[in-house]
């Protein structure tokens, strides 16, 4: 098994069969999924315009090549689009031309590059949950932003800042709201902030562009939804940047069962490409997991059930094949 398993939140998983047979007066279900990549994905980045911000607008714009690598290569169907942290003059309209970048884009990278140098004119107190969470309210995706967000998409936020968020609520209220965008799923929330370079922990710093003070609003955020929180004062930001990229191709964190499992009755087996388990029994899942990997529980809601891997940490790749027996 993987020693870590990242995760962006995504939309997809592929049921590969599901065997019903009867057990006196009960069912036991026999499930079999597969972990598959997503081709939809669309990427926010919010960046900060106030005036410390010069510096890290312009290495941004010379690594796209880095951030949209990945994406690339995975085929993905992706939108990447840009806002600032100034709530109050911007209130989350995406910028640049075009609006957002797909994999059609002429000229992707001067695109890219004209869209996050923001400038440095923008409102000192930086908002960039609140931004982000308006980018998508009612009347942008009515009005300027309509048609970034794509409802079978997997969404991503990337916030770029070198002061600690000021929005007006605490950083869970924005991951619920996320989570409430996107139906149940959990978007991934990467930061390039001030963090320390060795424990990943917010932490003012100082580097060759500049003072930053501790991300905490970011860094919890990220922490909640698996990803990532990178220090805004490294002299490098290729490694950052590809290592973003890398991580914008999400996995399923939830597969939906075809019945209701009776308390308990859940049985997971994994098979994990490319480690000894895979072309025998696979591994044997119970719900806190294995040395801390995949722990898992099922979800309720209604009639529907789910089976869902509860640390965004912890996901399992793709290729895994998921086989399940519960007792219905």
């Amino acid at each position: 098994m993987r020693p870590t398993l990242f995760a962006l939140a995504g939309l997809c998983a592929l049921i590969g069969c599901s065997d019903v047979r009867l057990h006196e007066a009960e069912v036991l279900v026999e499930e079999v999924f597969t972990q598959a990549e997503i081709n939809q994905v669309d990427v926010l980045l919010v960046v900060d315009n106030s005036g410390s911000m010069a510096e890290e607008q312009d290495e941004l714009a010379d690594h796209f090549d880095l951030f949209i690598e990945w994406l690339s290569e995975a085929r993905t169907d992706y939108h990447v689009g840009v806002t600032t942290t100034d709530l109050e003059n911007d209130r989350g309209r995406l910028r640049g031309v075009p609006a957002w970048i797909t994999p059609e884009t002429p000229h992707a990278e001067l695109a890219f590059a004209s869209a996050v140098q923001v400038g440095t004119g923008g409102d000192s107190r930086e908002q960039g949950l609140g931004s982000a969470l308006e980018a998508f309210s009612a009347s942008n995706l009515a009005g300027p932003n309509a048609g970034f967000l794509r409802e079978g998409a997997a969404l991503a936020l990337i916030f770029v800042s070198d002061e600690d968020d000021s929005s007006a609520h605490h950083w869970s209220y924005y991951y619920d709201a996320f989570v409430e965008l996107k139906r149940g799923q959990v978007p991934a929330a990467h930061g390039l902030v001030a963090v320390d370079e060795d424990s990943g922990e917010p932490a003012d710093c100082w580097g060759p562009m500049g003072q930053a003070d501790a991300g905490w609003g970011y860094v919890e955020i990220a922490d909640a939804t698996g990803g990532l929180a990178a220090p805004i004062c490294s002299d490098d930001f290729a490694p950052i940047v590809e290592r973003m990229g890398e991580l914008l191709v999400p996995l399923v964190d939830r597969f939906e069962l075809s019945r209701r499992p009776l308390p308990d009755t859940l049985e997971l087996t994994v098979f994990i490409p490319g480690t000894p388990h895979f072309a025998s029994g696979g591994v044997e899942v119970p719900p806190e997991g294995v040395d801390g990997e995949l722990p898992w529980s099922v979800l309720e809601a209604g009639d529907r059930a789910w089976l869902q891997f509860t640390s965004p940490h912890s996901i399992p790749p793709e290729g895994t094949r998921l086989e399940v027996r519960y007792v219905h």
